[in-house]
């Protein structure tokens, strides 16, 4: 009989777990750790940051291609030399890349849209990263997991200069919102702010403890739940055009639709301003123009999004 009470066993880990301010700030750790030299190989629909990072860290890549469907067109992978793999699991769903031959390369698996991840399939070089501040209220912060050995030295211990502008407007929005306080050129200005201190960093950062407490808290189950209520709802009205019909974790509807930016202007005569992922890169590929995502988080209503939906209905229904 197996002995009962004492300290709980723990099943060990088989990777090192990592936390920095940004999914930006992972990326340059997993760069910085002896990986400059290395030729990468990287999807063409991506956020413009990516490439930045890669072009301002001197690193060698060249591009594959993602078709309108998020699939991996495997041609464009076979024919290259490379040693990093870069891919990314969109808007909270896994790409498949099992059959591509990966095995002596090292994966570096982009999870941006995913709250947690695992070497899914077992790779025997792999890097692993998120970003909470895109699925989350989260002002910072980005989970690392890895079988790779890290240079962490490099991660400051102490909370990046973004972080507090951030928060600052987050709070004063808030209290605009909620209790009809201040102005919203206020905390527009933070923001703004804090996104230009995000994108002059170069140094690494670790985790604000601020976030790791939300971390905390986040770990229920509920804010799932009321997430997948809502992506359950607006995929009835829009199945055709739902762009991450299996999700792994709920964060965004997306969906690919004509039209995309004259919509957004309409919506946003409507007070409705939804995110792109991403904008143009150097890399032509018509996802860029087709792609628009509905939040899906808790703070939202269901009453949001039946407005959302009724919305872009009405946008089609004039267009």
């Amino acid at each position: 009989m197996k002995p009962i009470g004492g300290e709980l066993s723990v099943k060990p880990l088989n990777e090192h777990i990592y936390f920095t301010d940004s999914g930006r700030s992972s990326l340059r750790l997993f760069i910085r750790s002896g990986n400059q030299n290395k030729k990468f190989l990287i999807p063409d629909f991506l956020c413009e940051v990516i490439e930045n990072i890669l072009i301002q860290e001197k690193v060698n890549y060249k591009f594959y291609h993602i078709l309108e469907d998020l699939t991996i067109d495997t041609k464009t992978v076979l024919n290259e030399q490379f040693d990093v793999f870069y891919t990314i699991n969109y808007f909270g769903q896994l790409t498949h890349i099992k059959h591509l031959p990966l095995e002596e390369k090292i994966v570096l698996e982009d999870n941006v849209f995913l709250y947690d991840f695992e070497n899914r399939n077992n790779f025997k070089y792999w890097f692993g990263f998120n970003s909470f501040r895109k699925i989350s209220s989260f002002t910072d912060g980005s989970l690392i997991k890895t079988n790779l050995d890290i240079d962490n030295t490099q991660i400051k211990q102490k909370e990046a200069n973004f972080v507090e502008s951030k928060y600052q407007a987050k709070s004063l929005k808030y209290n605009y919102l909620t209790n009809l306080i201040g102005y919203e050129k206020d905390y527009m200005r933070l923001f703004e702010d804090g996104e230009n201190l995000l994108d002059k960093q170069r140094d690494i950062f670790q985790m604000s403890k601020n976030s790791i407490f939300q971390m905390m808290q986040y770990c229920t189950g509920t804010e799932q739940s009321i997430s997948k209520k809502y992506f359950d709802f607006l995929h009835k009205q829009f199945p055709s055009h739902c762009l991450n019909n299996n999700v792994d974790f709920y964060s965004y509807f997306v969906i690919k639709i004509s039209k995309r930016d004259d919509l957004r202007k309409y919506l946003f005569s409507k007070k409705i301003f939804l995110p792109i992922h991403w904008l143009q890169s150097t890399r032509n590929n018509t996802l860029y123009k087709e792609v628009i995502s509905i939040p899906l988080f808790s703070r939202y209503s269901m009453d949001d999004m039946k407005y959302i939906s009724t919305s872009i209905k009405e946008f089609y229904g004039k267009n």
